[in-house]
């Protein structure tokens, strides 16, 4: 058995929770998010990066803020195949993989839009 109210009861608060958090589209914000995604990569294999910023971070890992390390720049972008058009990924270019390290520890490789990633810079303790 399951529980449909506390079902529509989740999803509500969810519902709710966003739209809190939710950032309204203004032309500056665009603009904004535009001339990051236009900025040229400044990175090379090895390097540590991390998300250029949260609205560019378009995959669940790594969170933003936290670092990567270059594994390797594509020469020829992958483009995922079977994306529907309608989705915010469809077309996207593929060009960096990164590695990073899961919350249970485990190493991971992941392909990624070299634009919205930058180098990583350390904290200073």
């Amino acid at each position: 058995d399951f529980d449909i109210d506390a079902i529509i009861n989740a999803a509500n608060a969810r519902n709710s929770n966003h739209a809190e958090t939710a950032v309204t589209p203004t032309p500056a914000k665009l603009r904004e998010y535009a001339a990051m995604m236009n900025t040229l990569r400044d990175f090379h294999d090895g390097d540590l990066v991390t998300w250029k910023c949260e609205a560019l971070r378009n995959r669940k890992n790594p969170e933003s803020g936290v670092p990567a390390i270059v594994m390797r720049i594509l020469d020829q972008p992958v483009i995922e195949a079977g994306i529907s058009s309608g989705r915010s990924d469809f077309m996207e270019p593929l060009d960096v993989v990164i590695g990073f390290i899961e919350a249970d520890g485990r190493f991971c490789e992941l392909h990624v839009d070299g634009r919205r990633i930058t180098k990583y810079v350390e904290k200073s303790a």
